[in-house]
C-alpha cells in the first residue's frame, strides 16, 4: 500500500505559532535606530499604499516633480 495515501488518510495537523503584531513603541524604537532616509520607510509606505518590495526599489527621478506629498 502507498504509505502517502495513509498520511492522507489520518490527516496531519499543522500548528503555527499565534502572529504578535509589534507595538508602535518597537516600531518607533526600530525605524530610529534605521540609518538614513530609512526612518521614514514606513510613512511612505503608509502615504503611497505602496508594497514594500516595490517601494524599496523606487528610485528619486520616480519621485522626482510629483509635488509634495507630506514627507
Amino acid at each position: 500500500m502507498n504509505p502517502v495515501l495513509q498520511i492522507e488518510k489520518t490527516g496531519m495537523k499543522e500548528s503555527l505559532p499565534d502572529i504578535v503584531l509589534p507595538t508602535d513603541e518597537a516600531i518607533q524604537m526600530l525605524e530610529r535606530r534605521a540609518p538614513g532616509t530609512l526612518c521614514f520607510f514606513r510613512v511612505f509606505l503608509d502615504a503611497t499604499g505602496g508594497r514594500v518590495a516595490e517601494m524599496a526599489m523606487t528610485q528619486w527621478a520616480d519621485l522626482k516633480g510629483i509635488g509634495n506629498v507630506g514627507f
